[in-house]
C-alpha cells in the first residue's frame, strides 16, 4: 500500500505537470490567434467565411460587385471599410491601392481583406521606393484561379496592368477582371490591350475598373466591343463618378449575364465615386 506521503507527492507531480501543458496549449493558441501574417495574395487565404447571396433552385445567382477607386485610402482604410460595407457587396473591385511593403505601412489589400473577411488577389503595377501601387479583388467566394497581364505603355509613363480571378460561388464559377487606365498617353492602346485579353467570353464574366475616358469614345468602345456597359443597360442618369461630378469614367462590364441593378454611389472618402452593379449569373454559363 502507498503512503500517504507519497501519494501527495504524485498527485502534485500531476497537477504541476497538467498546468504546464495547458500553459503551453495556450501559449500556442495565443500566438495562432494574435498572429499578423499576412494572407497570401497569390493563393489568397480565407479571412472570413464564405458569405454571399446561395444560387437558389431556379438555378441562377444574383451577385452584388462594387467598383471603387479607392484613391490609396488617403482618408483611412476603416473609412473605405465602412465605404465598403455601406454597399453589402459579394464582390469588391478596387483601383490605386498601395502596399508600403517597404516601409512602415500596412499592405492596403490584404488589410482590407481580413478587415471584411474575404478573400484577396492584388497585382502591384507601379513601383515606388517605399512600395507598389494597384488593382485588388475582394471576394465573398473563393478565389480559384488568377493571372495577370501588363498593358501597353508608353516610355516614361507609369506601367498599368490587368488582372483576372476565376471565383467559386456557391454553383456558378465566373470570372472577374479589374484594370485602371493610364490618363497619358497611350490609353487607347491599353484600351485594345484590355479588349484583345478578355476576348469573346464564353462563360459568365465581369470588368470593372477606371478607365480614364467617357462612354463616347474610342478608349470605351474597345473595352464594349467584347462586352456590355452595365449602366447602359440598366442605370438611370448621367451615372457621372469623377469627383467633380461632371462624367463618367469608372464602369462595370459583364458578358453571359443579366443585369439587374446599376447605381452610382456617393461614398465620401475617395475622389470617385462608386459604381454597384447587380448581375444574374445562370448554372449554365459557369465557366
Amino acid at each position: 500500500m502507498s503512503s500517504p506521503r507519497r501519494t501527495v507527492t504524485t498527485v502534485l507531480l500531476l497537477v504541476a505537470t497538467t498546468a504546464t501543458t495547458l500553459l503551453t496549449l495556450l501559449a500556442v493558441l495565443t500566438t495562432t490567434v494574435g498572429s499578423t501574417a499576412a494572407i497570401p495574395v497569390d493563393r489568397p487565404g480565407r479571412a472570413g467565411p464564405a458569405a454571399g447571396h446561395p444560387a437558389g433552385p431556379t438555378g441562377h445567382l444574383d451577385v452584388r460587385v462594387l467598383h471603387y477607386n479607392i484613391h490609396f485610402a488617403h482618408s483611412g482604410l476603416e473609412q473605405v471599410v465602412r465605404d465598403v460595407e455601406r454597399t453589402d457587396p459579394d464582390v469588391v473591385l478596387l483601383n490605386e491601392v498601395d502596399t508600403h511593403d517597404r516601409g512602415a505601412g500596412v499592405h492596403q489589400a490584404r488589410w482590407l481583406a481580413r478587415r471584411l473577411g474575404m478573400d484577396v488577389a492584388y497585382d502591384a503595377n507601379i513601383r515606388f521606393g517605399w512600395g507598389r501601387r494597384g488593382n485588388a479583388v475582394l471576394s465573398r467566394y473563393p478565389v480559384q484561379d488568377l493571372r495577370r497581364y501588363d498593358l501597353y505603355v508608353t516610355p516614361g509613363t507609369r506601367p498599368r496592368g490587368l488582372m483576372r480571378v476565376r471565383l467559386a460561388a456557391p454553383g456558378v464559377r465566373f470570372d472577374v477582371w479589374t484594370t485602371h487606365l493610364t490618363t497619358e498617353a497611350g490609353r487607347l492602346r491599353q484600351a485594345e490591350g484590355v479588349g484583345a485579353r478578355v476576348g469573346d467570353p464564353t462563360c459568365a464574366t465581369v470588368l470593372g475598373g477606371d478607365l480614364n475616358a467617357r462612354p463616347d469614345t474610342s478608349i470605351t468602345r474597345a473595352v464594349t466591343t467584347h462586352l456590355d456597359d452595365l449602366w447602359d443597360a440598366v442605370g438611370h442618369g448621367p451615372g457621372v463618378t469623377n469627383y467633380r461630378g461632371t462624367k463618367r469614367i469608372d464602369y462595370l462590364f459583364y458578358d453571359h449575364a443579366t443585369p439587374r441593378a446599376a447605381q452610382v454611389t456617393p461614398l465620401r472618402h475617395s475622389d470617385h465615386h462608386a459604381v454597384v452593379g447587380v448581375l444574374r449569373l445562370e448554372r449554365a454559363d459557369s465557366c
